[in-house]
């Protein structure tokens, strides 16, 4: 009889919101092959506005916590007694258009997305008053270059680059499916509850 291994969540919740850049209202008189160039409207931002930020989804229970990221979050509280032994904490954020389900399992991000200016990155904002049980990450793209479509996952890792081998996925889930243009600024907020 095989043993099914519980899923181990942790509380939290996940937040994905998106600003929708507006472009100025002349841009329609310039030439049609300025206004596909990613370079030129990477450019022109700063002409345009941006709509009040859309809610695209919001998740009560944070996500998937791996077996692997389990494994890590107990070295880095209990059993890492060797400054050799340091990391960084998961706080480099990254999205992907992978449609597979989470698992407990999985060590690595597939379909992370690299290019258009939504590549992984450390949270710019990183909260945890001392004394409590929570911690909120945040982290905004905005989208260069060309549009992307079919983001759907979400991983929180403790290194910032993906050709870096030793790397450790602590969570990941899904989220609303976005699609970006040029311009606009993906946000997403990761809140946890962990002890």
């Amino acid at each position: 009889m095989a043993v099914r291994e519980p899923q181990v969540k942790v509380d939290g919740q996940m937040l994905v919101s998106v600003k929708r850049w507006r472009p100025p209202a002349w841009l329609p008189r310039v030439p049609a092959f300025l206004r596909t160039n990613g370079r030129f409207l990477t450019y022109i931002r700063r002409f345009g506005t941006y709509d009040k930020a859309e809610l695209l989804g919001q998740s009560d229970v944070l996500d998937l916590l791996t077996a692997n990221g389990r494994d890590w979050m107990h070295a880095m509280v209990y059993t890492n007694t060797a400054s050799t032994q340091a990391t960084f904490g998961a706080n480099y954020l990254a999205l992907s258009t992978d449609t597979n389900t989470p698992a407990t399992s999985d060590t690595s991000f597939p379909g992370e997305i690299t290019a258009n200016g939504l590549g992984r990155k450390q949270a710019t904002t990183l909260t945890h008053a001392a004394g409590s049980n929570t911690t909120s990450l945040q982290a905004s793209w905005t989208c260069t270059g060309a549009s992307q479509g079919g983001i759907v996952k979400v991983a929180a890792i403790n290194a910032s680059s993906t050709t870096t081998t030793a790397y450790t996925m602590v969570h990941e889930g899904t989220v609303a499916s976005a699609s970006l243009q040029v311009n606009d600024i993906y946000n997403l907020t990761v809140n946890t509850t962990l002890g």
